[in-house]
């Protein structure tokens, strides 16, 4: 019998609600109904594909869409402007209607993807604004149909300590520290943030191959074993505090 749910994790959970954005562009050629037969090929290739997850925050058990509508999924904006990316994510971000676990807006030259971070992290929109792109035969679209394997959490923590120890030594180490703290018994819970997500905005740049090169040199010669997520962070930090914007050191 065909799997009808996704058993979700707490992690799944709090990434559901969370959207993603990734842009490629400009590239000749861009056409949607070539872009809607991309996506259902990719929604159609496993019954079980992960890009048909419904992903619910308030769900543990996700449904696998039947109705998967990949032609109401892709949709042409040649109207929005395309000089400043962070300014054209922001307006796909922010476009009327209800938004669909998975979708692909061109612009233009340009094809940008917005999903859930239920449906995918940010490998997937590497893959996703590929795919829009060119994709003939639908290699890329098939490649994205398997689901992470159930056990693949544990099996990257299992690897990760297993090759640095002395992560878990650290992590063991911060778990005391934060069981010793002294929390007021009367502490009110923290009051949930709302609308924040219309102040919310992109700006969007990129490094030259040189200065690329020079960054990745310097992080393996002054933080060998860092991630290129943890230096994107750290370098976060550092052009805040350049401004005077205060960070909590928890960041």
């Amino acid at each position: 019998m065909p799997q009808s749910e996704y058993s979700s994790t707490e992690l799944d959970r709090t990434f559901a609600s969370a959207q993603t954005l990734a842009v490629v562009g400009p590239t000749a050629g861009l056409d949607v109904d070539a872009a809607r037969a991309m996506l259902a090929a990719a929604e159609n290739a496993s019954p079980t594909s992960r890009i048909r997850l419904d992903p619910r925050s308030d769900r543990r058990n996700w449904a696998y869409r039947t109705d998967i509508g990949a032609g109401t999924a892709v949709t042409s904006r040649p109207d929005l402007a395309t000089d400043d990316l962070g300014e054209l994510m922001d307006r796909v971000r922010t476009r009327d209607g209800v938004r669909a676990p998975v979708e692909i807006v061109l612009c233009g030259d340009y094809a940008v993807v917005h999903y859930s971070h239920g449906v995918g992290d940010g490998q997937l929109g590497v893959l996703l604004v590929g795919a829009a792109a060119s994709d003939p035969g639908f290699a890329i679209a098939r490649s994205m149909a398997p689901s992470l394997p159930r056990n693949a959490t544990w099996s990257a923590l299992r690897r990760h300590y297993r090759s640095n120890p002395r992560a878990l030594q650290d992590f063991r180490r911060l778990r005391a520290v934060h069981k010793r703290r002294d929390v007021p018994t009367d502490e009110q819970p923290t009051r949930r943030i709302e609308h924040w997500e219309s102040s919310k905005t992109t700006r969007a740049a990129h490094m030259r191959p040189g200065q690329v090169a020079e960054l990745r040199s310097w992080s393996k010669a002054n933080a060998p074993g860092a991630t290129g997520a943890s230096v994107s962070v750290a370098l976060l930090v550092a052009a805040l505090r350049s401004e005077g914007v205060p960070l909590d050191e928890h960041v």
